[in-house]
C-alpha cells in the first residue's frame, strides 16, 4: 500500500513539475534590440561613442550599423572597422565576454535607399554569390546574424518578390550556421504596400525591427509636428496613418506575427525654429529646422542628453499631448518633439499589452550614456524601458490628462 501511494505521489509531483516547466519554457524572454551607430564615434568630446560605451546588460542583441555594398560583396564601412588598434569589429566582439548577447552585423540603409542592392538581387548569380559571400563574413568576424536595413527602398527595388526571394536565400544559408536573419523596415504604408510581402517573409525572419518614427516630422516639414505619436489624433484625418499603433497593427493584419515584431523607440527629438513665438502649438509655422546640436550636429535633430542640457540652461514651457501620448516644448524661438521617461514607460507599457517581441532601441548613443547632462545616471531612457520590458507586471498604457507646464523628465 504504502508503495502505491508512494508510486501516486510521484506522479502527482511529476505532472507538477512539468506543468511548471512548460510553463518557464514558453515565456519567452522579450528582445532588447540596441543599435550602435558607428559614426558616433566622430562625435566631438563628451558626445563620441565607442563600442565600450554600450552598457550590454540592457541589451539582448546589438546591430552594428553599417556594413555597405562593394563590388556586389557585404563589406565594412569604414577603415577602422578591421584595421589597427581602433579594430570595431574586434572592439564590439568583446562585449560577448561580460553579457549573453547576440551582435549582428547591418547592410547599410543607403545600399536600399540608392538601389544599390537591386543590382544584386535582381540577378540569380550575383544574389547566389552574395549570400554565399554574406554567410562567410559573418562567419569569419563572428557576427551572430545579419540586418536589412531597407527602411525607405529606392522605387527601382519595389520588386518585393525579389525581397522575398533574397531573405528566403538567405534564410537557407544563415540554418546550419545558427545564424540569424532579421530586418529593419518602413512604417510608412506607401511604402509597406510597396516593397514588403510580409506574410511571406515572416517564414524567413527571425524577427523585424519596426520603425516608425519621423511620419510626420522631419526637416521637409514647414509645421511642428511629432516625430513619434503613438496613437492618431482623431481631428487631423490626413495623418490618420502616421502613428506607431496603425503601423503595428497594419503589420500583424497582414501577416506577421506579433512575437516577432520590436517596436522601434527614438531616443532623439526633432526640432524646429518657430516662425512666431505666440504661436507654438503642434501644426504651428516654422521657418525652419533647429540648429544643430553641439554633439549630434544635425540640423533639426538633438539627442537626448542635448535636450537634457538646453532645458537645464534655459525657461521652456512642457506640453503632453494626451491623445498622441507624446512631449514637446518650446521657448520663444525653438520647438520640440521628444521622447521621456513618461512617454517611453506609455510605449512600453502598449509593447507589453499587445504581446510584441520586444523593443528596437535608435540608439543608445542618443541617450544620456554618460550621465553627465540629466541629473538621472547613466542611460535614463533605456534602463526605464528595460526595467518595464523585464517586469512581470503591466500597467495601462493610458494616462491621465496633463495640461498646461511637465516636468520634463
Amino acid at each position: 500500500m504504502f508503495k502505491k501511494y508512494s508510486f501516486l505521489l510521484f506522479l502527482l509531483l511529476l505532472s507538477w513539475f512539468n506543468t511548471s516547466t512548460c510553463r518557464v519554457i514558453i515565456q519567452k524572454q522579450k528582445r532588447i534590440v540596441c543599435y550602435y551607430l558607428n559614426w558616433a564615434q566622430h562625435r566631438p568630446e563628451g558626445g563620441n561613442f565607442f563600442p565600450e560605451n554600450l552598457d550590454t546588460s540592457l541589451c539582448t542583441h546589438i546591430i552594428y550599423a553599417f556594413a555597405i555594398l562593394k563590388n556586389s560583396k557585404l563589406a565594412p564601412s569604414e577603415w577602422n572597422n578591421l584595421q589597427n588598434e581602433l579594430n570595431m569589429y574586434s572592439r564590439l566582439m568583446e562585449l560577448k565576454k561580460t553579457n549573453d548577447i547576440k551582435i549582428l552585423l547591418a547592410i547599410a540603409g543607403w545600399n536600399f535607399d540608392s538601389g544599390d542592392i537591386f543590382d544584386v538581387i535582381k540577378n540569380k548569380q550575383l544574389r547566389k554569390e552574395f549570400v554565399q559571400q554574406s554567410t562567410q563574413f559573418l562567419r569569419d568576424y563572428q557576427f551572430d546574424g545579419l540586418d536589412l536595413h531597407c527602411e525607405y527602398p529606392d522605387n527601382r527595388l519595389r520588386n518585393k518578390q525579389l525581397f522575398t526571394t533574397l531573405t528566403k536565400e538567405l534564410h537557407i544559408a544563415f540554418q546550419p550556421y545558427y545564424l540569424l536573419l532579421t530586418a529593419t523596415v518602413g512604417a510608412a504604408k506607401s511604402i509597406i504596400e510597396a516593397d514588403y510581402e510580409i506574410d511571406k517573409i515572416s517564414q524567413y525572419l527571425d524577427f523585424v525591427n519596426l520603425m516608425p518614427y519621423d511620419l510626420q516630422a522631419g526637416s521637409w516639414k514647414n509645421t511642428t509636428s511629432l516625430h513619434t505619436p503613438l496613437y492618431a489624433n482623431p481631428q487631423d484625418k490626413k495623418q490618420i496613418i502616421f502613428n506607431q499603433n496603425w503601423t503595428i497593427n497594419y503589420w500583424i493584419q497582414h501577416g506577421m506575427s506579433k512575437e516577432k515584431i520590436n517596436m522601434g523607440l527614438i531616443l532623439y527629438g526633432r526640432t524646429f525654429k518657430l516662425f512666431n513665438s505666440s504661436n507654438a502649438d503642434i501644426g504651428a509655422p516654422t521657418l525652419e529646422p533647429g540648429e544643430p546640436g553641439k554633439y549630434t550636429r544635425e540640423k533639426g535633430l538633438l539627442s537626448y542628453y542635448e535636450i537634457c542640457e538646453k532645458f537645464n540652461n534655459d525657461q521652456w514651457i512642457h506640453k503632453y499631448d494626451d491623445v498622441q501620448k507624446s512631449m514637446y516644448a518650446y521657448n520663444e524661438k525653438m520647438w520640440i518633439g521628444y521622447n521621456n521617461i513618461h512617454t517611453l514607460t506609455i510605449r512600453v507599457n502598449y509593447i507589453n499589452e499587445k504581446g510584441l517581441g520586444g523593443v528596437a532601441i535608435w540608439a543608445p548613443d542618443f541617450d544620456d550614456f554618460s550621465g553627465k547632462f540629466c541629473n538621472r545616471g547613466p542611460y535614463p531612457l533605456i534602463n526605464t524601458v528595460v526595467n518595464l520590458i523585464r517586469s512581470s507586471t503591466t500597467t495601462s498604457s493610458s494616462s491621465p490628462s496633463i495640461t498646461g507646464t511637465y516636468v520634463f523628465s
